[in-house]
Parts: structure tokens; sequence; C-alpha cells
């Protein structure tokens, strides 16, 4: 009786985990998801003229990136994460520029004003960011994308993502909502350049997630 009782309350909380992660699986594909960007040939009209709004304020300084993450928050100002080659040594250069009120439907888009920072990073450094930018890209399958929602209108928060010529879009459906690691790493990035100088290394906190992502 008893040996049955205890196998019976085992099934159930086997049963019970499974029914969890398959919840938690469920869940984060429900309020994130990433995708290849947009065709050019499927964009609106004013799709097309916001994304020259977003180039003409927060790309004046860009000259050779090799990884943008355009951030679209629904809530805040539109802002820039690049990281480029640093010509004169071999490390590189991570820039962060944020607006400082929104350019999307502003009609003086053209008076926005930005705050920006940028940081040295060791190459170790941006090797790390590289493996994780390029899992993204390669692991995005190349469905045929329906650009027929309201573009501007929804609650999400959008991330491009380009590494070298590869661009994937990151949508969060509800940024209230607990956040996508990618997400996570990405605003740790941030955090980095507003409180650092100079990085030679990946914190261990930081280190870990990437290596939670890569797996």
């Amino acid at each position: 009786m008893n040996k049955k009782y205890f196998k019976a309350q085992k099934l159930i909380k086997i049963n019970q985990l499974l029914l969890l992660v398959f919840c938690i699986i469920f869940t984060n594909s429900l309020f994130s998801q990433i995708k290849p960007a947009p065709s050019f040939f499927d964009l609106k009209d004013f799709e097309i003229a916001y994304y020259y709004q977003l180039k003409k304020v927060l790309y004046k300084e860009i000259q050779n990136p090799i990884i943008k993450i355009q951030l679209l928050p629904n809530s805040k100002p539109e802002s820039l994460l690049v990281i480029e080659k640093n010509e004169d040594s071999e490390k590189y250069f991570m820039t962060y520029t944020e607006a400082k009120e929104k350019i999307w439907y502003n009609k003086n888009w053209k008076n926005v004003e930005v705050s920006d920072k940028g940081i040295l990073i060791s190459k170790e450094v941006f090797e790390w960011i590289s493996k994780l930018f390029k899992k993204t890209i390669n692991g995005v399958s190349l469905e045929v994308i329906d650009n027929s929602e309201n573009f501007g209108f929804t609650h999400e928060d959008k991330y491009f993502i380009s590494f070298y010529e590869s661009t994937v879009l990151l949508e969060v459906f509800n940024p209230k909502s607990e956040k996508p690691l990618l997400v996570e790493i990405i605003q740790e990035l941030i955090k980095l350049i507003k409180i650092e100088k100079e990085l030679e290394q990946i914190p261990d906190s930081l280190k870990a997630k990437i290596e939670l992502y890569l797996n």
C-alpha cells in the first residue's frame, strides 16, 4: 500500500515538473520571438520614413559598425548600441546612443537631442559578444514575415540586431513580464557602457548569462 502510494506521488511530481517546463517554454514563445528582419520591399511608407528619421538622429557618428542593436522600446525613447573596430589598436569601441525624446510620430524629430557614451573593449570581450549574436543570427529560421501588424501601435519592444551584414528582429510582446535572456544581456551591456571607461574582461555574472544563452 505504501509503495503504491509513494510511486503515485512520484509520478504526480514528475508530471507537475514536465507541465512547469512546458509552461515556461510556451510562455516565452508567447511573449518574445526572433525572426528575420522585414525586407525593404515589405515596408510601408511610414515605416521607411521612420527608419530614415532614426538614422538621421542616432547614426550620425557611426563609421564601420560590426554589431548594431537598434532598440525601439514601446514606452521610452529610441536608442542604439554599436560595436566598431578601433583602427588604432586591437581593441573595439562600444557606444550607446539614446534619444532624449521619442522620434516616433514626432513632428520636431530633426531637433531631437541625443546622449551618447562609448568605452573601449578588449578583443576577448568582443569575441564573447560576437558568439552571442552569431548564435542569435544563425538560430533564426528563414520564415515568411507577416508584416501586417499595426506597426508602432502594439505593446511590444523591438530590437533590430545586426551582426556584420545579417539582421534579425527580436520582438518582446509584453515588456513588463519577465525579460528574455537576450534582452537581459543587452541591457547589462548598456549598463557597463554607462559605468565603465574600458572593459578588459566580461564580468562573471554577465559571462554566466552568455554561457547559458549559448548552451
